[in-house]
């Protein structure tokens, strides 16, 4: 058999799908195995639950990406795009946080970076 994997950006949504080999999805669109497609949200995907989250951010950027960062060592916990103009990052530990804003990750040196002394 064979597996596609489908990203849907706008909806922030990943479906994976698992078809036979000699199967045409085009021609057989319900032909895939058993429980197949699978659909999850990109937020699923990071498998932790959140301990918590840090403060809401109003951004002017729509869609922006976000990066988290733990103040101590650096270590980027991660970087995603959130959806409209609100962030709310969840972390996963106690800590100082940095949270990097931008339109995109290679725009971070001309968005905005908040501190967060701790949880």
């Amino acid at each position: 058999g064979y597996g596609m994997v489908i990203f849907d950006p706008a909806n922030q949504a990943i479906t994976m799908e698992c078809w036979p080999r000699s199967t045409d999805p085009i021609k057989n669109p319900e032909a895939q195995y058993p429980g197949w497609p699978i659909s999850i949200k990109v937020e699923d995907n990071y498998g932790k639950k959140a301990l918590g989250y840090l403060p809401t951010i109003v951004t002017e950027i729509e869609n922006p990406v976000v990066q988290l960062i733990k103040k101590k060592g650096g270590e980027v916990v991660y970087t995603r795009r959130f959806l409209g103009n609100e962030v709310k990052p969840k972390i996963f530990e106690e800590g100082k946080y940095i949270v990097k804003i931008g339109e995109s990750s290679s725009s971070f040196g001309k968005g905005k970076v908040y501190k967060f002394k701790n949880y």
